[in-house]
């Protein structure tokens, strides 16, 4: 819990006066960009979600695997707002 509350006060701090241009730019071709990783961050949470709550509803429940890169392609992080994506997770300060 002390991790999350101090990763959302980090990432604010990072991304404050940054242009959105510059949020989405990758720093290598096959690398996430800020606003990719931010859209991560949002959807891991609801995974995480999902995933302890069907462990704890049926213990000895398997995990169930997802592809991040897929999530990635089909949700376009490229294209989300960075600021958006961190207003919907708790882990980004909300």
């Amino acid at each position: 819990m002390k991790v999350q509350s101090a990763t959302a006060k980090e990432l604010a701090r990072l991304m404050k006066g940054a242009t959105p241009a510059k949020l989405k730019k990758r720093p290598m071709p096959d690398k996430w960009s800020v606003t990719e990783v931010i859209a991560h961050l949002a959807d891991s949470e609801m995974v995480v979600g999902w995933r302890l709550r069907s462990i704890l509803g049926a213990p000895g429940t398997p995990i169930q695997a997802y592809d991040q890169d897929a999530w990635a392609k089909e949700g376009n992080y490229g294209k989300r707002d960075a600021r958006k994506s961190s207003n919907n997770s708790a882990y980004c300060g909300k």
